[in-house]
């Protein structure tokens, strides 16, 4: 595939590719969500180095520093960084493990702040795997918009779902100007192509400007590459690979999990993606059971990593993503020893 890249971009590759992406690349992205039922202008698709990058510039496009930012709780620590980063300030949302965000405490949140800008991911949350139903996706557009908040969408594990059908982005249901949508290859194809877009009905134009003065452009051969991927059918067999093994990986998981844990752990029921999320008893700090499984050998994300206000002190983060090996259960199977030595410790305190 490199060398048929090669040879079609030519002298392309000895110069800086366009500002906001190839157009190829933009083509294939729209027929993508041609297919999921939305139509949309290749002029309003702009590719930026991952989905990070992208959701750095829709914060810009709709925020000043000292704004209000509504996001998921537990939520994606990437991006409570990169609100930190760009002196905003976070409104921690409770996500239910179900139906997503939970609306009643958005809808008295709006009540209680000036928010200027909502990030969630309506189709699998990371790190709960929830997807939020079709009828609360218009319900939370229609509260934001009448509240004049714009939606941030982070879909980067949309096309990693366990279910039938893909949830539709909730960019399907939204007009210009109201939601702008961030994604990436990298959980799905390519994590060191650094590829990711943003569809920003709206905000394309301010978006670029953002785009020139943090980046300039995108890596040319990644985008050649990833579009004649698309382009071949490969993508799509790959995905449907990708998914079956995941949700393969979840179930040897999570039965592990069950088996080796104690009782009175809770643990999220992913719809998709690669991460399941742990509720451990209250006695266990998720920072400490890091630093002993670490010395084990075992990674793990602490809890208090996904909120702004370090809470989930007593949670952790899995990831099943990698291919499943033997060693996992041996983890698994000590990981849980641990957590069992932290709280017989606590109770003979």
């Amino acid at each position: 595939m490199m060398r048929s890249v090669l040879k079609q971009a030519g002298d392309q590759m000895l110069q800086y590719g366009a500002m906001d992406g190839l157009l190829k690349l933009k083509q294939q992205i729209a027929q993508r969500y041609l297919r999921m039922g939305l139509s949309v202008s290749i002029d309003d698709i702009v590719i930026t180095n991952g989905a990070q990058e992208a959701l750095a510039i829709a914060l810009q496009c709709v925020t000043q520093p000292g704004d209000v930012v509504a996001i998921e709780s537990p939520g994606y620590f990437g991006i409570i960084e990169l609100i930190e980063n760009l002196g905003l300030r976070a409104l921690e949302i409770p996500v239910c493990p179900d139906d997503g965000l939970w609306l009643e405490d958005l809808a008295h949140a709006l009540t209680q702040h000036e928010v200027k800008a909502c990030i969630c991911s309506t189709s699998i949350n990371n790190p709960i795997g929830s997807v939020m139903p079709e009828h609360r996706q218009q319900s939370l557009l229609s509260m934001l918009v009448d509240n004049n908040v714009t939606l941030i969408e982070d879909d980067v594990y949309g096309d990693l779902h366990f279910t039938k059908h893909r949830a539709k982005p909730i960019q399907y249901y939204a007009q210009p100007r109201q939601v702008i949508t961030c994604d990436s290859f990298s959980k799905t194809a390519a994590p060191s192509y650094r590829i990711g877009w943003m569809l920003a009905p709206g905000y394309a134009q301010r978006a670029r400007r953002f785009k020139r003065a943090l980046s300039c452009s995108s890596s040319l051969i990644n985008q050649w590459v990833l579009a004649d991927y698309l382009t071949s059918g490969a993508y799509d067999r790959h995905l449907k690979k990708l998914r079956l093994r995941l949700q393969e990986n979840k179930q040897k998981m999570l039965c592990c999990i069950r088996r080796y844990f104690p009782e009175n752990t809770r643990i999220s029921d992913p719809q998709g993606g690669c991460v399941v999320w742990i509720e451990l008893d209250k006695s266990v700090d998720g920072g400490e059971l890091f630093n002993l499984a670490i010395a084990q050998g075992i990674s793990l994300t602490p809890g208090q990593l996904f909120s702004a206000t370090e809470r989930f002190q007593h949670c952790i983060r899995l990831s099943f993503g990698l291919p499943w090996q033997d060693k996992h259960e041996v983890g698994l199977k000590r990981l849980g020893e641990i957590v069992s030595t932290i709280i017989k410790m606590s109770e003979s305190k």
